[in-house]
């Protein structure tokens, strides 16, 4: 996939950029995850953050959160993984099966 046609000036107006965590102010998914709309196509806020902003992301991988906060899109606060380092990350901080709320903030 190539560089998208979007202005990421207008993803980035999306954005509350007072805190450490860029939060998404647009629409969010039943999981409380950002939902952003890069040509016609839906995305979760955090991985347009990464396709917009850093670059191409490979096929088999995600974007994952250093932050584990959902609304989050700051890139120095995403990482590329795989589900196994996503599954790993949830253990090391012991959040693996347990829910957590959807809203949430930079607090």
């Amino acid at each position: 996939m190539g560089r998208p046609k979007t202005d990421p000036q207008r993803f980035v107006n999306k954005l509350d950029k007072s805190g450490d965590c860029w939060l998404w102010k647009g629409g969010v998914d039943k999981d409380g995850y950002g939902k952003a709309t890069i040509n016609y196509r839906s995305w979760k806020a955090s991985r347009a953050a990464w396709h917009l902003l850093v670059g191409p992301i490979p096929q088999d991988k995600l974007v994952l959160h250093t932050c584990d906060v959902r609304l989050c899109c700051n890139p120095d606060h995403l990482w590329l993984g795989t589900q196994s380092d996503n599954i790993k990350d949830m253990d090391k901080k012991g959040r693996r099966g347990k829910r957590r709320p959807r809203k949430e903030n930079n607090d």
